[in-house]
């Protein structure tokens, strides 16, 4: 399948994007933690470094006085052949059926919003693998455009009031015990924000980690950005204030894992995470653990392509073994962190640190919930799709239970750049490209691209492109693949999912057609809760010439274990993949092999092994 390294910058590539590096500033005033006052920057605000690579040929039509622009928007992305194969389509069963209407109307209240009816349409077997095509539009320009969307300020004033020192410790109480807790930390780093559950499997109870003040989800998401600040020792990281904010930490890593600015970086923010986890964990449940051992461990999920690339697993447990040793330093300074990274013979802690794809963390909470619908006795294959801020995540696998531990079989495992970020700068290019043969757009323009790349916004993106500027009339009812946000709907987030995850296991012989009809998908993640993704739950169930091709949306369910306060059941899919990370008792993974075929001598012939042009 590749290194994950290479598919993700390959994808960014794709969206005409440079892999990030946190090295493109931006001015921001910030407000002090301290005396609540506003002051006036700048702070430099680091960003992955994603500028738009060279335009790629477009076709352009001004139509005379009036200014209306027809042109080729952002498109063209990753090719397949296309697949000829016949194979009579199966018929969805009627419990299926009843099953998915049932549970749509669910999963529409997970979403909390109201669908968008961008109407993409559905494509077919054959569409979902041909090449993308450019969306164009007519606009008429009145006057001057203007932007209309702003993200948020980093927020500087929001994390919790907590006695850091005592989280410095990995124990609280003063003598020698014998009351061991076996205790994992549930580590989500996301591309936007991290959640933490800490799972103690001695007392069986699994606490949500707040680290902001607020209300409901929020107080659980900290967002994955490191400040850095000077004193008269040198530079240290924070994670509330500073001189400048490093940003896209996940994404800088994954797309330049070599780059030692990167590991540094995330080895400050895991230690500085760390510190708020156990200071929260020893304040808030004392009474625990003043007389416990804890045996910790630490358990850090990854994009599910990684269990088959494997070459960021080391990589991720060297980096948090680390943090989790620098986490007893009272301040995180690079200069501490470069000299251990440099060191040939790297002081060790005593903590297992696992590696774990994402998604599997995610179906592991599922399954072994004591609220779960799990089913021992089924064949227990499953879709799942998680969108998250920078990427989309989706997989088909088996899941099984032998003696007390869980064995996952992976028939596909796709990351792509199609997350709400993306899509916003998938947008703001089609708006740039449209706008450009007006001379009165030169400051929108700027606007626009000023606000393109930011992967940890807590600011929603618009429900529509067509949300962006005002004082232009847009009008793609000449092409049904004008509009941005259907043509990404459909030729990049369905072809994902349909084409690259599902489609995929029956193309490379791994599913039959009868495996694959009403399998169960999850959608999930911060972005599943956006009208524009959430168009998934109606366009999934359906596939336009494959009747086989259904796929029965479930929702995720809260664990009647999971502790965490002020937080509705339509929200635990945030902390899904923490929460799996902090219990799991992981077998093995493995990747699919192709089903076996037993030719039958009497009836084969030259023929049957023939392929015709047309069949590729």
């Amino acid at each position: 399948m590749g290194l994950l390294k290479d598919k993700l910058v390959a994808a960014l590539g794709q969206s005409r994007l440079q892999r990030p590096d946190a090295h493109q500033g931006a001015n921001y005033s910030v407000t002090s933690t301290k005396n609540k006052t506003t002051k006036p920057g700048p702070i430099r605000v680091m960003y992955g470094k994603s500028n738009t690579t060279k335009q790629r040929g477009r076709n352009t039509r001004v139509n005379g006085p009036s200014g209306n622009y027809t042109g080729n928007c952002v498109g063209n992305h990753s090719t397949s052949q296309a697949c000829d194969k016949t194979k009579p389509p199966g018929r969805r069963s009627n419990a299926v059926a009843a099953r998915s209407a049932k549970t749509n109307a669910a999963l529409r209240r997970q979403t909390q919003q109201r669908p968008n009816p961008i109407r993409p349409g559905s494509p077919t077997v054959t569409e979902l693998l041909k090449k993308t095509p450019q969306p164009s539009a007519s606009l008429t320009v009145h006057g001057a455009p203007e932007y209309r969307f702003q993200h948020d300020l980093p927020h500087v004033d929001r994390l919790t009031d907590l006695p850091i020192e005592i989280g410095l410790k990995t124990q609280i109480h003063s003598n020698v015990l014998h009351n061991p807790h076996d205790v994992t930390l549930g580590f989500d780093f996301g591309t936007s924000a991290v959640k933490v559950v800490v799972g103690d499997a001695t007392i069986e109870k699994y606490f949500a980690v707040p680290f902001r003040v607020g209300s409901g989800i929020d107080q659980y998401l900290l967002p994955c950005r490191l400040w850095e600040n000077r004193d008269t020792l040198g530079l240290k990281f924070s994670l509330n204030e500073g001189e400048s904010a490093y940003r896209d930490l996940k994404l800088s890593l994954l797309a330049d894992p070599t780059e030692e600015s990167h590991k540094i970086r995330s080895i400050a923010f895991f230690a500085l995470v760390f510190q708020r986890v156990r200071a929260w964990l020893f304040t808030e449940h004392k009474e625990i653990y003043s007389a416990a051992d804890i045996v910790w461990s630490v358990a850090i999920g990854l994009p599910s392509e990684s269990h088959v690339d494997n070459n960021l697993t080391p990589l991720f447990a060297r980096l948090v073994s680390l943090a989790w040793l620098l986490s007893a330093e009272r301040e995180i300074r690079p200069t501490t962190i470069e000299s251990i990274l440099r060191t040939e013979n790297e002081p060790q802690e005593d903590i297992p640190v696992s590696v774990i794809p994402e998604i599997a963390a995610q179906i592991f909470g599922f399954v072994s919930s004591p609220s779960s619908r799990f089913d021992r006795n089924r064949a227990n294959r499953y879709a799942i799709v998680d969108i998250g801020a920078g990427t989309v995540d989706s997989s088909v696998f088996e899941v099984k239970n032998t003696e007390g531990l869980w064995n996952f079989t992976y028939y596909t495992a796709v990351v792509e750049p199609n997350g709400a970020a993306n899509l916003h700068a998938h947008r703001i290019d089609w708006w740039v490209d449209a706008l450009k043969p007006f001379d009165t757009a030169h400051q929108v323009r700027e606007s626009l691209l000023s606000q393109k790349y930011s992967t940890d916004t807590e600011t929603p993106i618009p429900a529509s492109y067509a949300d962006y500027v005002s004082n232009v009339t847009i009008d793609t009812s000449n092409n049904d693949t004008a509009d941005p946000d259907a043509a990404f709907f459909r030729f990049r987030l369905l072809r994902q999912i349909r084409g690259s995850t599902v489609l995929r296991c029956w193309k490379n012989n791994l599913l039959e057609q009868t495996q694959i009809e009403g399998m169960p998908i999850f959608v999930c993640g911060g972005g599943a809760r956006m009208d524009f993704y959430a168009n998934l739950i109606e366009a999934l169930p359906r596939t336009p010439g494959a009747n086989w091709l259904t796929l029965d949306p479930w929702p995720l369910k809260r664990p009647s274990d999971l502790i965490c306060r002020n937080v509705p059941d339509t929200d635990y899919d945030r902390l899904s993949v923490a929460y799996g990370l902090s219990r799991i008792h992981l077998g093995k993974i493995d990747t699919a092999l192709p089903l076996p075929t037993i030719p039958n001598p009497a009836v084969a012939t030259w023929r049957d092994r023939y392929v015709d042009k047309d069949q590729v």
